[in-house]
């Protein structure tokens, strides 16, 4: 072969690599889009660009074999597993919770998909931003028309509810995901200043505050308490103005809309909507089985109690009930991995939030408990925002660097 063709044929590879990475990234980005748009709505399309989107992951990784997972994740990861199929044995696999390990198979395979894309610079943080202002601005309005007229434009059906909750039919789904958007919008607007956001991020506050979600409402209030925290010296005093007239309009709103004056009373006198009485339930039958659990399944099936939850909603409660005391550490090890990550975070910029939103996450889910593992918004939402704070912040390699030869 002639020095010309060697040439010839390197020029070819390398234009051809181009345009293979080029058109991959522009298919990668659509996907994630749709994935992001799609998520809330928790249908076929959504499934299916989940899929897709994972098929991408697995394929690139296969043709370039440039993907590593560190040592320690994969220890977690093997522990992890290894628990709750020992806790299954003991306790009998039923198709519900082979059902729910492979959720979580695809919710951990998301989380690694995300963090590839982005340390390969083929995911851009304004796709991921736009995608979700898109979703949740469609979700909020979908939930507004719900709410008020009584009619689901998704769903093309009827839906009463005590709260907006649009089309999860629940709304402390529905809360949780206008607390991302929220947590967004903040940023977009106090960081980024894109004051037409602004309107945006009002609404969104108000349909959090109608879900008459209480666990959300309080994520909210500690995620703003925490961000202040970090930022009241760099907070201008026309946003401090803007703070207080929201703080006095939403104190109007409690005072004179019944349904969350009532919400608020309930909240004081120690109402739990049948939580504590389930908690005890389950407290009372963690002995019984204490290092491993009683297995990846529902506590509908387990108790043998009429139970109303087919989860603990109680994050602790419910690790220590399905996966044990062994289950339990592993969570702390996985809480601490993420805090020690937010803690090595450089980017001064982002930090505050990222802490706010995990540490308002972290106090959610001890009340979402156990949700987190099987739903299929929450799931993929939680572990997608912990894919970018990985991104951000860990100094592990994930990506092999290919050598020159």
């Amino acid at each position: 072969m002639t020095i010309y063709s060697k040439w010839r044929k390197k020029v070819w590879l390398y234009l051809n690599d181009i345009i293979y990475l080029r058109l991959t990234t522009r298919v990668i980005n659509v996907f994630f889009s749709l994935m992001i748009i799609t998520l809330p709505f928790v249908n076929k399309f959504s499934r299916v660009m989940v899929l897709f989107y994972l098929l991408l992951f697995f394929r690139m990784i296969y043709k370039n074999k440039d993907f590593i997972i560190p040592y320690m994740h994969k220890l977690f990861l093997f522990g992890l597993f290894t628990i709750i199929v020992l806790g299954d044995l003991s306790n009998g696999i039923s198709l519900e919770s082979l059902k729910r390990m492979l959720y979580l198979a695809i919710f951990i395979s998301l989380y690694y998909a995300t963090l590839y894309f982005v340390r390969k610079n083929i995911l851009k943080i304004d796709t991921f931003v736009y995608a979700i202002v898109i979703s949740m601005t469609v979700y909020m309005i979908n939930g507004y028309i719900q709410f008020f007229s009584g009619y689901d434009l998704i769903l093309h059906s009827t839906l009463q509810n005590d709260g907006i909750c649009s089309i999860s039919k629940n709304r402390n789904i529905f809360g949780l995901a206008m607390f991302f958007y929220m947590a967004l919008l903040s940023f977009l607007v106090f960081e980024k200043k894109m004051y037409w956001t602004i309107l945006f991020l009002l609404f969104a506050i108000v349909a959090i505050i109608l879900t008459l979600s209480r666990q959300i409402w309080i994520t909210a209030i500690l995620f703003f308490f925490v961000l202040i925290f970090y930022k009241h010296h760099m907070i201008s005093m026309r946003f401090w103005m803007m703070g207080l007239v929201g703080i006095i309009a939403i104190v109007f709103l409690f005072l004179y809309i019944p349904e969350l004056h009532e919400r608020v009373i309930l909240l004081q006198n120690g109402y739990s909507s049948g939580r504590m009485e389930l908690w005890k339930i389950l407290i009372s039958h963690i002995p019984e089985a204490p290092l491993l659990g009683h297995g990846f399944h529902s506590p509908l099936n387990i108790t043998g109690t009429k139970i109303e939850y087919d989860y603990a909603h109680n994050l602790t409660i419910g690790i220590l009930f399905n996966l044990g005391i062994f289950g339990f550490l592993f969570y702390l090890i996985f809480i601490g991995y993420f805090l020690k990550l937010l803690v090595q975070c450089q980017n001064i910029q982002i930090k505050p939030y990222l802490i706010a939103l995990f540490i308002a996450l972290f106090m959610v889910q001890q009340q979402l408990g156990g949700s987190m593992l099987i739903h299929k918004f929450i799931g993929p939402s939680m572990m997608i925002f912990l894919a970018w704070v990985t991104s951000y912040s860990s100094t592990e390699t994930f990506i092999k660097k290919k050598r020159n030869f």
